[in-house]
């Protein structure tokens, strides 16, 4: 009787645990995830084994569109942006953006239209053929 007892009491914190380590996400996100289990598998795939995924951190956490932005579109019922910026990233990770603010990174957008991004220019079509395609893809 005594082992059973004591059995019971190392096991049920245990179990305890683990079922608090699950974590939940979003109803939202449940519906992220069961559409593109089909449509993009890989990313699926790729946020299942991502840090996010295990702290419950669902697509729609960091997709949800802000008000003021105005790169973002309807989705399903669902307003997103398709682009986490580093704004985005800062609802959870204030001292993270900061780093980045101060950073080289930053500034990366800066050169778009100088004689620097010409390549850029050739390959991707310029900022104009990009932003109407992407507006046509948001449209779709």
């Amino acid at each position: 009787m005594r082992i059973r007892l004591f059995s019971i009491l190392l096991i049920l914190p245990a179990v305890s645990l683990l079922h608090a380590q699950t974590p939940q996400i979003s109803e939202a996100g449940k519906a992220c995830i069961e559409c593109h289990s089909s449509s993009t598998p890989g990313v699926v795939e790729q946020w299942q084994s991502s840090a996010h995924a295990k702290k419950g951190v669902d697509c729609y956490s960091c997709h949800q569109a802000d008000a003021k932005d105005p790169a973002t579109f309807e989705h399903y019922g669902y307003k997103i942006a398709v682009i986490v910026t580093p704004n985005y990233c800062a609802r959870c990770h204030a001292a993270e953006a900061k780093q980045f603010e101060k950073s080289h990174h930053a500034a990366a957008a800066q050169f778009i239209g100088s004689l620097d991004n010409m390549l850029g220019e050739i390959v991707e079509g310029g900022p104009r053929r990009t932003t109407v395609a992407a507006s046509a893809t948001a449209a779709k």
